[in-house]
């Protein structure tokens, strides 16, 4: 019990150093070692140790983010590659038998068939991703410094005071670099983290010319909608001061990633913008005889509004984090755009604060009350209550400190994400199929996953007091790929992938 007692207060001495250290950093002075071995010290303590390979089988949402990331493997090691012309080396990838899925993983022939489906059909936006890179880059190869103007002026036609300097393609993504954009972190530079100052710019479709979104949807076979979408997660602005090293870190979407397995899409801050009808209110704002009745406990309210904000939120996060596992020499121990992934007292205001503006906001009042058809003053009675208990659990859930009584949203996100970088690290020797694959499961799973399960397993206690938290790639991946590589050979040809 004493040795429990004191494993404890470290952990609660580790994890407020860490907050201090993370909320004290700034992008002119970033920290120092002492924060990115803090950092490695407790993802070591978090990360969870592999099942025995001789056990049950995984849940099912391990189980079809595995399976997915089977299904996705053959198009990021042999068909992405092809289309984008870069050297696969001639490896293969591997492909297990649907008999072997099954046994393994519990899914069904059928059910992989379909998850092979929906790989295949994120592939194929990938792929027109990269055709409309193609037809963009031919209007300013070869071409005179006008056109290339003419280009960017066309895609971003509100970009004032920035000025081009060059384009350059890689894979699924168009860059335009530009100087007149101020330095900022890479994380925020990329759209992944909130930014702390003025947005990214950013291309949007419904400003660009009609003429040539009807040439692109011409070009590259994509309906009206869909052109719109491949045109805004395309087209990415970099700094010219930086570009280099984005370029190097956005390879998650440039790569393909990001189409395969939806994390790391788009800015987070247009993301996590959208209010309105995103708060469900008529599901618990009632009228009755003219009174205006909340039928829900706000904080319980507040808590599932922020939840699926916070998957957004972390959807982007965890981009970067992945990043790093794709290279055979990604380091052991985080670095300083690692740490800026951590600091969740900064992007959790970007989940929480939009929340509260809105309900406390006139034109909110305004608006529901003539959707009800009431005068606002009820309206606005019920809402500013309800604020109330809003605020009250963003401060003490969400935006607080580590606690030593209940781990709150913070403290629970910063313990997940440094169990997944350690477990990453711990596996960072293995080979190349082994690799890809860990990485796409952790994707897919984050991606079909609920944040929430971590403060509702939390909240029941599950595993251990100290330390807790899911780490579905420390857990499960290794054991996985153990047992299906000894449940049967791998097939080899990977002619059904075309």
């Amino acid at each position: 019990m004493v040795d429990e007692a004191a494993e404890r207060d470290g952990e609660q001495a580790a994890l407020w150093a860490l907050y201090r250290g993370l909320r004290g950093r700034t992008y002119e002075r970033p920290g120092g070692d002492d924060l990115t071995r803090l950092a490695s010290s407790l993802g070591s303590v978090y990360a969870r140790p592999p099942r025995p390979i001789e056990g049950e089988r995984p849940p099912r949402r391990v189980a079809v983010a595995f399976a997915l990331a089977l299904a996705s493997l053959p198009h990021l090691a042999h068909t992405l590659p092809r289309a984008f012309a870069v050297d696969d080396d001639g490896v293969r990838p591997l492909s297990f038998h649907p008999d072997v899925v099954h046994r393994v993983l519990g899914v069904p022939q059928w059910e992989f068939d379909d998850l092979k489906d929906e790989a295949d059909r994120r592939a194929a936006f990938a792929l027109k991703q990269a055709r409309l890179v193609g037809w963009l880059a031919s209007r300013f190869e070869s071409a005179p410094a006008e056109r290339t103007e003419g280009l960017f002026r066309g895609l971003l036609p509100d970009a004032r005071g920035l000025t081009i300097q060059r384009f350059q393609t890689v894979g699924t993504r168009l860059y335009a670099v530009v100087s007149g954009l101020p330095a900022r972190p890479r994380g925020e530079a990329l759209g992944w983290a909130p930014h702390r100052s003025e947005p990214v710019p950013r291309v949007r479709s419904r400003w660009v010319d009609a003429g040539l979104r009807r040439s692109l949807a011409r070009s590259v076979g994509a309906e009206a909608g869909e052109i719109d979408a491949l045109l805004e997660l395309t087209v990415a602005v970099l700094p010219v001061e930086d570009a280099d090293e984005l370029i190097e870190r956005d390879g998650w979407r440039s790569a393909g990633w990001a189409a395969l397995t939806g994390i790391g899409e788009g800015h987070v801050d247009e993301q996590l913008a959208t209010m309105g009808e995103d708060t469900g209110w008529r599901q618990w704002l009632r009228e009755d005889a003219g009174r205006i009745e909340v039928r829900a406990d706000a904080r319980a309210l507040f808590d599932a509004l922020g939840a699926m904000r916070c998957n957004q939120l972390m959807w982007s996060l965890l981009a970067p984090i992945l990043t790093r596992g794709i290279t055979v020499d990604f380091p052991e121990v985080p670095d300083s755009d690692d740490l800026d992934m951590l600091d969740f007292s900064h992007h959790l205001g970007a989940v929480c604060q939009p929340l509260l503006r809105w309900i406390v906001a006139n034109d909110t009042h305004a608006t529901l009350a003539r959707e009800l058809g009431v005068p606002v003053a009820p309206v606005a009675r019920a809402l500013v209550n309800v604020a109330g208990e809003w605020v009250g659990q963003a401060d003490s859930m969400w935006l607080g400190p580590p606690r030593e009584d209940q781990p709150g949203v913070a403290t629970l996100l910063i313990r997940h994400v440094l169990a997944l970088q350690s477990s990453l690290a711990r596996n960072r020797g293995i080979d190349r199929d082994e690799r890809l694959a860990m990485i796409l499961f952790a994707a897919h799973h984050a991606r079909e996953s609920r944040v929430e399960r971590l403060w509702r397993w939390a909240a029941e206690g599950s595993g251990s007091s100290i330390g807790w938290t899911d780490d579905p790639v420390g857990e499960w991946f290794t054991t996985l790929w153990t047992r299906l590589l000894e449940a049967d050979e791998p097939d080899v040809d990977p002619t059904e992938w075309g």
